[in-house]
Parts: structure tokens; sequence; C-alpha cells
């Protein structure tokens, strides 16, 4: 009886403590709701967002081919999954994976391959619903490379009376050819390159500029540069300026009487 009344005054006496009592309930009332949501709402979904896609080459049929993707792929993925409450509602996308299926893909062109979601990480008991969007466009092409004589452009250009403007040339001739590396599909479509300086002056002596390099089409159309890989964006082109002078032509006559 002694012991009893020890005991449950101790209990009394730590209840009345709130040092211990708002800790105990806090850890509670985490414990009941576990309890509740585990067996009041087993399973449901969930969906995880901002997801990127990883395609891997690694032993297929592209590496053999000797292919590669030439798309920037930008889309952000979501996968839907389900499982226990307070497992799909700790997921992110550090756990999950997505990755493109190339396994169709077999020569150089444009596909339609579906995404596959898996575990990225080692949280489990949930299950992978569906990928959304669940296909993605690739293309897939050759690599090349090739070089293109650059024709300097110096639009604007005058000289002083009395001075000639010459056609502009690459200051340094070393820089005179450009390697330009890009889908082969692209490099097909390049025409022309060329470096253009805006100068817009009258000048009194040759001068260089830094001009831009522009890559054209068969109709003149600029291409976009970010689909290659260009040994250099600019370069430096002189436009050189001579001396003009009047000479007055004297015709002789070889046997003649």
């Amino acid at each position: 009886m002694a012991n009893y009344q020890r005991t449950n005054g101790f209990f009394n006496r730590l209840f009345q403590n709130k040092k211990f009592t708002v800790p105990f309930s806090i850890i509670a009332a985490i414990a009941l709701w576990l309890v509740i949501t585990v067996s009041a709402n087993p399973q449901r979904e969930a969906t995880v967002s901002g997801l990127t896609v990883s395609v891997e080459t690694e032993n297929t049929v592209v590496r053999e081919l000797g292919l590669d993707i030439i798309d920037t792929i930008n889309e952000k993925i979501s996968v839907v999954v389900s499982g226990p409450t307070y497992i799909v509602s700790s997921l992110t996308s550090k756990d999950l994976a997505v990755t493109a299926d190339i396994s169709a893909v077999n020569s150089a062109g444009t596909y339609e391959v579906a995404l596959v979601a898996s575990r990225a990480s080692g949280k489990a008991g949930y299950n992978v619903v569906s990928v959304v969007p669940d296909k993605i466009t690739l293309t897939f092409d050759y690599i090349n490379d090739a070089e293109f004589v650059i024709e300097p452009v110096a639009n604007g250009t005058s000289a002083l009376s009395g001075l000639i403007v010459d056609t502009p040339v690459v200051t340094k001739t070393s820089e005179s050819v450009l390697k330009i590396r890009g889908p082969r599909s692209y490099i097909e479509k390049i025409s022309a390159v060329k470096a253009i300086a805006n100068v817009n002056a009258t000048l009194s002596q040759t001068t260089s500029y830094d001009a831009k390099i522009v890559i054209l089409d068969g109709s003149g159309e600029e291409l976009d540069k970010s689909n290659f890989t260009l040994q250099r964006d600019r370069v430096q082109i002189s436009v050189p300026i001579y001396k003009a002078k009047t000479v007055k032509l004297v015709p002789t006559f070889i046997n003649t009487p």
C-alpha cells in the first residue's frame, strides 16, 4: 500500500510539472496522429513534381551507331505515386529518377520515346502509378566536324578623298578558317560563314575591327549558333585603305613602221 501511494504521488508530481507534460503531450499527439493516419487512410496517391529526364546511351544501339541527342531537354516531369500517407507525403524529386526508353532508336531521326520512373533513394513502401507526361520527342543525329573559310564583311565603310577601300580580310591568316562541330543535318545547311563588323565610318588608314561570326544557310538566313560548337565566336578583321592616283596612259606600239 505504501509503495502504491509513493508511486501514485510520483506520477502526480510528474504530470504537474510543465517541463514534462508539454513535451509528453507533443510526442503523444504525434504518435496518435500516426496511428490514426495509418489506420484510417492506409493508401493514397501523391504527385512528385520537378523531375528532369536523363537519357542513358551506354550499351545501346545509339552509342554503337555513333549517334547523339541534339535536343536540350528542359521539360519538367511529374510522377504520381501511391502508398501510405506518411511515406508518399515525404517523397521529393530526389527520391525518384525519370529515364527515356531509347531501345527503339536504330537510326538518325526524331522519335517519340516513353518515360520510365524508378526509385532513386532508399525510401520504399510505395509504388509508381504514372509519369506525366509519359512521352517526349527526341532527335538523334550524327555529330560531324567541318571547316569553312570566313568571309569578312565591314558594313558602312568609306575612305577619305584620294583613298580607296579594299576588300576586308581576316587580320590573322591562321584564323581565316573556322572549325564547326554539330549535328550532320545542321552542318549540311551551312552555306556561308561571315565575320561582320558594323563600321559606319570614313577611314583614312587601314583599321582593324572586332567582328561577329554569323552562320548562314543557302537562303542567306542566319542559323542558330547554339546548335553548333564553334572554334571561336568572334574574329578580328582589317579594312585595307590604299592611296589612289590617276596615271595618264601613253600607248606605245611595237614593230610598227
